[in-house]
């Protein structure tokens, strides 16, 4: 899934590669991690991460999520200090919110912690965390769900 800027060079890209254990061992909660690959560019950094960082039901609550968002009825967060995400996981490395709608558009704000944040010195990465925020044509945006919803469709829910 790509979440391009419609004004700057700004994207956020995300792509379920794999499930974390490639055997199923009959846990519930090990059998259903997905390893997000990530790609992140803006005007002052770019960076990628590999990680297990949703779980199976988190990627489908994704989907849903962007289907509200297209559809104007995910509300906006709350903007002022603290910023907290609407949309959270298990781990803490995505979360996602609302900034604003404006015409045909919509501001996403990323939130990007632990693995996912940008890299820094070995000792920082844990601590490290950034948002990006990326306006996206709301046209581009269903097309974006679309697309993680056919990479999701590859990885059900193991029982």
């Amino acid at each position: 899934m790509r979440l391009a800027d419609t004004r700057t060079a700004t994207e956020v890209v995300l792509t379920p590669v794999d499930y974390e254990f490639a055997e199923v061992s009959g846990d519930d909660w090990d059998d259903n991690w997905l390893v997000v690959e990530g790609r992140v560019v803006t005007a002052s950094a770019s960076w990628t991460f590999r990680d297990p960082s949703l779980l199976v039901t988190e990627a489908e609550a994704l989907h849903d999520w962007l289907t509200r968002v297209v559809d104007r009825v995910e509300a906006p967060m709350v903007v002022a200090p603290p910023a907290l995400p609407t949309l959270t996981f298990v781990e803490p490395n995505l979360a996602f919110g609302v900034v604003g709608y404006a015409g045909g558009a919509v501001t996403i704000r990323v939130f990007l912690d632990q693995e996912a944040a940008p890299p820094q010195g070995p000792a920082e990465r844990d601590t490290a965390t950034a948002t990006v925020d990326v306006t996206v044509d709301l046209a581009a945006l269903a097309d974006a769900a679309a697309e993680w919803r056919g990479e999701i469709d590859r990885f059900p829910e193991r029982r």
